[in-house]
């Protein structure tokens, strides 16, 4: 059996990557979004008319992953099996949240709502 000190370390690792993959939300300001960061919501950067909705979808599913392995590898190798249970549960919500994205961003006027034909 392995000593519990590389088991926690490989879940640690895992979890501080799924949180670094859901705070990428904080990349809008780098490239022009077209979303008003005071505003929008996190949520519009990932809708389908946005540019960079896949990139923002693609993390949200990493970090959904990447939280899921940490829980499923706890769940099998540490002891706290309740408490790992309810974060994986959790994670599951982030690994299908990004599937259906919305298709458009609501805080973003239409061209129909602007009175443009498209």
């Amino acid at each position: 059996m392995q000593p519990a000190a590389p088991r926690s370390r490989t879940v640690a690792a895992g979890l501080l990557l799924g949180a670094a993959a859901y705070t990428a939300w904080v990349l809008e300001v780098v490239p022009a979004t077209g979303l008003d960061p005071v505003n929008a919501y996190v949520s519009e950067l990932a809708a389908a008319d946005q540019p960079l909705g896949g990139l923002f979808r693609a993390t949200d599913l990493a970090a959904g992953l990447a939280v899921s392995a940490a829980a499923v590898i706890a769940l099998l190798r540490l002891p706290r099996r309740p408490v790992v249970g309810r974060g994986l549960g959790g994670s599951a919500t982030s690994v299908g949240t990004p599937a259906p994205p919305a298709p458009s961003a609501p805080s973003v006027p239409s061209p129909a709502s602007r009175g443009e034909s498209e």
